[in-house]
């Protein structure tokens, strides 16, 4: 199905019906007073020339400038109306496309490209560009055909096979631009995250001396990217050079033709040069067509993406305020498997907690912890199972569940702007006794005193201008604040010293304080001291699960057997040795 803009949210799009209402009419009066300079022509060639009047020159003048005066304006209105459309459809649309956007790479994983901002941007260049204006006066191409004929109809006839051809020729330019467009397009978004992925590493890649590798690869799918560019832009750039060249030759073709039938005592001079000036006006839009139509392909592939990413937006009931959770925990059945594999990496964990229970998770590294974090917050979507908080569904919180969840991962990313934008979770209206509670109860508080600008520091991009410590401590408030009633981390004290560590702790004893339910991954264990429980994990199952000194005496007794096993010398060894003794 092709996309249309009635496809988008109707709601979103109301505000600009009006100016588009308005466009059509002011294209309608701005092509009617184009043909002033014909008639002007006709009528000074007909009329004045045989009369002398100087008197008619000079009215015929000023009606013409006056006329002419009044197309501008209306041109001048259609293009601010224009821009006006698009910076509205972009600004209505925004929200709507980076929440679908966000939605689905939660539901991903993260990992599917999306270019919603940029197909938006794309959307309102062309609703405010050329492109938009050449196809709006294309369809006034019959109407000056007509006026032509009326003039005579054999140049009328040259006017419409002029026109057919020009059609041809757009529809010809667009079918031999469409594969190398698509190909340029797809091997450009392949270049462009290949970029952003090496940027995200750049430390690994300076480290390891990668770059010239890395340089090789990125110009391997920039030459993929540039040559079906170049490839499309040689077909429409030819494509171009025929048109401009045949508009040329059919207005010499139409003006030869006139004389040919003044000549012949069938048409006057004024009709030779009106007749010429409607064929330029008339295949004008057509050219101009051609010249932009990349720039309406582009705009026609934005907008066919932005209607796959809104299909069915605004059609979801709306979500019922539930009251604040006490912070009860129960999964069922939980299953999940990365995008692209279908091995399951979490695989039936059923567990529960009671409000303000605290959970310890320990287990070798990729066994799933990180990921069954990722799924108890909601940044990923199971593939099976239930999470229930306080017995409702997790997704039926909505937005409001942000509320109620402190998360800090294991990989810490801040965001660009200050310190106590970060801690308040970018909030535009904070209250700031809640930000330096949250940074006191992550021991970070002295910390950020010690800044430059203390909470009005600016972190930098993904938090650059701070060390490593410094941004996980800022990120373990922002995990507090608000006293969330569910406390997630994932190795909180992984980069941190010993006095990093201490913070760590205090902060899990501050939250038990407050009731809240908390679960922690780490592989300190001193880190896990307040856990009252305790779940072991292997390979994307719970290996063991109970309270802390239950679980933990187990693992101390296979530990000791495992350590009992590896002293003991193999069988022909110690044969060997009573043999010897």
């Amino acid at each position: 199905m092709k996309p249309t803009i009635q496809d988008v949210p109707r709601s979103a799009l109301a505000p600009v019906q009006a100016p588009l209402r308005a466009v059509a009419v002011f294209s309608l009066f701005s092509n009617m007073l184009l043909l002033a300079p014909a008639i002007y022509m006709l009528q000074v060639y007909d009329r004045v020339l045989n009369s002398r009047s100087q008197e008619t020159l000079v009215m015929l003048t000023i009606v013409l400038l006056g006329l002419l005066l009044v197309q501008g304006g209306l041109e001048k209105i259609r293009s601010r109306l224009l821009v006006r459309v698009g910076t509205v459809v972009e600004t209505r649309l925004r929200d709507i496309v980076l929440t679908q956007q966000f939605g689905h790479a939660v539901g991903t994983d993260g990992r599917t490209e999306h270019a919603g901002v940029r197909d938006l941007r794309e959307l309102r260049g062309f609703l405010g560009g050329p492109a938009l204006v050449a196809l709006l006066d294309s369809p006034w191409v019959p109407f000056y055909v007509v006026v032509i004929y009326l003039l005579h109809p054999v140049l009328g006839a040259i006017a419409l096979g002029a026109a057919i051809f020009l059609f041809a020729l757009a529809y010809a330019n667009d079918v031999i631009t469409r594969a190398p467009l698509k190909a340029s397009a797809d091997a450009g978004g392949r270049y462009n995250n290949d970029v952003n992925n090496a940027l995200r590493n750049v430390d690994s890649i300076e480290a390891m001396g990668m770059l010239p590798v890395m340089l090789r690869r990125w110009r391997a799918h920039g030459d993929a990217t540039i040559a079906p560019s170049v490839h499309a832009s040689n077909r429409a750039g030819s494509t171009t050079a025929i048109a401009k060249f045949f508009r040329q030759a059919i207005q010499s073709v139409i003006l030869g033709t006139g004389v040919a039938l003044v000549i012949d005592h069938q048409a006057t001079s004024g009709v030779i040069i009106a007749g010429a000036i409607l064929l330029g006006r008339a295949l004008a839009p057509v050219e101009n067509a051609i010249g932009h139509w990349r720039s309406a392909v582009s705009a026609w592939t934005a907008l066919r993406r932005l209607n796959d990413a809104l299909r069915g937006v605004g059609s979801a009931s709306p979500v019922l305020s539930l009251p604040a959770p006490l912070g009860r925990i129960e999964v069922a059945g939980l299953h999940y498997a990365h995008p692209g594999r279908d091995a399951f990496c979490i695989a039936n964990i059923t567990f529960s907690l009671r409000a303000g229970e605290a959970l310890g998770i320990m287990g070798p590294s990729g066994c799933g912890k990180s990921t069954l974090l990722r799924l108890l917050v909601g940044a990923i979507n199971p593939a099976a199972g239930t999470i229930r908080l306080d017995g409702a569904d997790l997704n039926q919180w909505g937005e409001a569940r942000g509320r109620y969840i402190g998360y800090l991962p294991q990989d810490v990313q801040l965001f660009e702007g200050t310190v106590w934008e970060n801690i308040c979770r970018m909030d535009g209206e904070p209250e700031s006794t809640e930000i330096v509670r949250a940074a006191r109860c992550a021991s970070a508080h002295d910390m950020i005193l010690q800044l430059p600008d203390g909470y009005e520091t600016q972190v930098g991009v993904s938090g650059t201008r701070l060390s490593g410590g410094q941004q996980r401590l800022i990120a373990l408030a922002r995990c507090l604040y608000g006293s969330p009633r569910v406390v997630v981390m994932d190795e909180p004290a992984a980069n941190l010293d010993v006095d990093g560590e201490a913070a760590v702790r205090l902060a899990i004893a501050h939250a038990k304080t407050t009731g809240a339910t908390i679960i922690v991954v780490s592989h300190q264990l001193s880190v896990l001291q307040g856990m009252d429980t305790f779940m072991m994990m292997q390979r994307g199952m719970v290996k063991r699960y109970g309270p802390r000194a239950e679980v933990l005496a187990e693992l101390e007794v296979v530990q000791g057997r495992a350590r009992a096993g590896k002293s003991q010398p193999p069988p022909a060894r110690a044969a060997a040795t009573r043999k010897l003794g």
